[in-house]
């Protein structure tokens, strides 16, 4: 049997380590994870494309139009956004495979003959273009495919 002196020593030096414990959680917290730097973004019949917007907007500074071109149907607001002001994907329209699948937003420009769905470029063409060709007139960034499409 322990004394009562051992017990209380014990019972003093729990409580000692029990404080201890809780000042250091509380001295050094767990800091919230920044998002990563390379997202996937992209499913691609070459791999996976990873793209980060936070590499190209924090790090470099581009502003999204800088990428996400436009449209003329609002001149007080010529961003291509929808109704809940979200920036649309390229899909939206570059992929929407035939004429009655595009947005309602483009016949307020286009008429009916104005285009032909053939003449819209693929979403995987214009990324292309428009990446490619951003980084090779910056003279940074990838330009191959294996730099992009990830396996």
């Amino acid at each position: 049997m322990t004394s009562e002196k051992e017990y209380r020593l014990a019972l003093r030096l729990a409580i000692i380590l029990f404080v201890v414990g809780v000042l250091s959680y509380l001295a050094f917290p767990v800091q919230k994870p920044e998002p990563p730097i390379r997202v996937s973004y992209f499913d691609s019949k070459g791999g996976k494309v990873v793209f980060s917007h936070m590499l190209h907007e924090e790090d470099l500074g581009y502003e999204c139009l800088d990428c996400h071109h436009p449209h003329p149907w609002d001149e007080d607001d010529p961003v291509d956004i929808d109704t809940e002001g979200k920036i649309w994907s390229c899909d939206r329209c570059h992929n929407a495979g035939e004429i009655n699948n595009l947005p309602d937003q483009c016949w307020e420009c286009h008429g009916e003959g104005d285009f032909y769905i053939e003449d819209i470029k693929k979403t995987p063409e214009v990324l292309h273009d428009q990446c490619i060709g951003c980084h090779e007139d910056e003279g940074a960034g990838p330009v191959e495919c294996k730099e992009c499409h990830m396996i």
